[in-house]
């Protein structure tokens, strides 16, 4: 991290259990998802996004399908340093557009993944 200077910056805190999580979430504005793994649904970027941070993903698997890129949330190319530096550009500094990128995403979980409106969702293809 020296060579980056992101030591006063970037925190690996290692496990998180999750009964503390809804507090980390409070401190905090992005939730970066560098993944590269092809996760078919990512439980921690809803968690994320229902609290209120705009989530910049890489978007592999099915996590580029759970919000709207630039309007909820961020995505970058995987693998791509250089992209996901320029998207984490657009948000430094601007406190406004985080600000309605999540509550669009706070929106998104509202109307997308409540369990009453997904099983609305499931009975239609049953």
């Amino acid at each position: 991290m020296t060579k980056y200077h992101l030591e006063n910056t970037v925190i690996f805190s290692g496990f998180i259990d999750r009964k503390d999580l809804p507090e980390l979430y409070r401190h905090h504005s992005v939730l970066l998802f560098p993944s590269v793994w092809n996760e078919p649904m990512g439980i921690s970027i809803l968690e994320a996004m229902a609290s209120g941070l705009v989530v910049i993903s890489s978007g592999t698997g099915g996590s580029a399908e759970l919000f709207v890129d630039g309007d909820s949330g961020l995505l970058f190319k995987s693998n791509d340093h250089e992209d996901l530096k320029q998207k984490v550009g657009l948000l430094l500094g601007n406190s406004g557009r985080i600000r309605e990128m999540g509550l669009n995403a706070v929106q998104t979980c509202i109307l997308k993944y409540q369990i009453k409106n997904t099983i609305n969702l499931i009975k239609n293809y049953i």
